[in-house]
């Protein structure tokens, strides 16, 4: 186990007293790289999450150095003298994700090259196995607090409740609730024209305007997960810009930064809620891929809650027609879209990394696949989770699963 000198050599010692000065949200928060080190060096923590992605980052960094792959190593210097030296959280964490995924593939028996970037519109890197190559990009999805609308990001996903403060002969503590949305907070609609209220809940109903929701959080998630990496131009949204084309493309998104995320893959999932209630949620993932556009969004929806039993002559029709509603419409939302992988044929998978865990689900829509031994490859990886992965290793699989997972999602409505 290293204790940070590896990492603070890297670096530099005058990188290091160049970021030990800078702070971040008002002077509260060290720069990461900065934080890492010493941490890594007290070793007083050695669970903490700065203490983890700190030795993740060493591990990755002497992994790219012993590839003795020139390519690579320029890409390393780049990433150390530049964007890990970063005033911007944002690039910092970028830069890690990338560092961490080149090292987890050439831990896993790749061949990795790193594209130079022209104008943001080149993936990351190339990688073959035997003879098939693709291309990948890292994204690393990041949490930015946003209390207030601006007219650049409506999207509110904090908000701040009350604090209280203790005092003591000593001082006085201040603790305070946050609450905090990563797809941002549901949005209330107008009732008279159907248009979302930009203004102030209470001063609309005050002026006795009528709202109501057709969104929830999972479904304000699920649209965030699938417009990662897509950007309007005149209107339109394009999907997967940084795709080559002829080959096939991988985007691998670093969830570190949003690890409250569903770590499982099956469309609706169920637990027990005060007892013995049992409810059910949509799987984010799966949604945000696979859903199709109507499909009900589940969010702590009690199942015992049922309004007509299905009777015999209904249970023998066709889960998908004339079925009796046997839940509350007020405890779904519909899908106002189709998921990622039914509008961007160009993305051939989509590789989600939780720490130590990956989850790969393939597109089987896409214009370019992956080799059949190149999605074995992957599931040979350290991290991989082959339970959860969702891979069409024989043609057509995921259309049928898919074909079965939409039968169970409308026998719940």
């Amino acid at each position: 186990m290293k204790n940070g000198i590896f990492l603070l050599n890297c670096i530099g010692i005058d990188n290091y007293k160049k970021i030990s000065k800078m702070t971040y949200k008002n002077g509260t928060l060290s720069h990461p790289i900065w934080a890492m080190i010493r941490e890594l060096h007290s070793g007083m923590q050695p669970k903490a999450d700065i203490t983890i992605h700190g030795q993740k980052l060493e591990n990755a960094i002497q992994t790219i150095i012993d590839s003795n792959n020139q390519n690579l190593r320029d890409f390393l210097n780049h990433h150390k003298n530049t964007n890990l030296l970063s005033k911007d959280i944002t690039i910092i964490n970028g830069a890690i994700a990338e560092i961490v995924a080149c090292a987890e593939l050439l831990n896993g028996g790749f061949s990795i090259k790193h594209i130079k970037e022209v104008e943001g519109a080149t993936p990351d890197f190339e990688v073959s196995f035997m003879g098939d190559s693709f291309d990948i990009e890292v994204n690393s999805p990041q949490f930015i607090e946003n209390t207030t609308p601006t007219s650049s990001n409506k999207k509110v996903n904090t908000i701040d409740h009350r604090s209280n403060t203790t005092n003591f002969k000593q001082g006085s503590i201040t603790t305070g609730i946050k609450e905090c949305a990563p797809g941002g907070f549901p949005r209330p609609k107008n009732k008279a024209n159907g248009e979302y209220i930009e203004e102030d809940l209470m001063s609309f109903s005050k002026k006795g305007g009528d709202f109501y929701y057709d969104e929830n959080f999972r479904s304000r998630y699920i649209s965030f997960i699938c417009s990662i990496k897509c950007k309007n131009k005149n209107g339109d949204k394009i999907y997967s810009y940084q795709a080559r084309k002829g080959n096939p493309f991988v985007l691998w998104l670093d969830m570190s930064e949003l690890d409250t995320l569903d770590q499982t893959t099956f469309p609706i999932e169920t637990f027990n809620r005060f007892g013995n209630h049992k409810c059910i949620n949509s799987n984010i993932i799966w949604y945000a891929l696979y859903g199709k556009k109507g499909y009900p969004i589940f969010e702590n929806a009690p199942i015992n809650f049922i309004h007509k039993a299905m009777s015999l002559e209904h249970k023998k029709q066709s889960f998908l027609t004339d079925i009796e509603p046997v839940m509350p419409s007020d405890l779904f939302c519909r899908m106002q879209h189709n998921g990622r992988f039914l509008l961007d044929n160009k993305l051939s998978a989509i590789i989600f990394s939780f720490g130590e865990k990956q989850i790969m689900l393939e597109n089987p829509w896409a214009k370019y696949k992956l080799s059949r031994k190149t999605i074995l490859k992957f599931m040979c990886m350290k991290h991989m989770d082959v339970s959860e992965s969702i891979i069409d290793l024989f043609r057509g699989q995921i259309k049928e699963q898919n074909k079965i997972y939409k039968r169970i999602i409308k026998s719940f409505h």
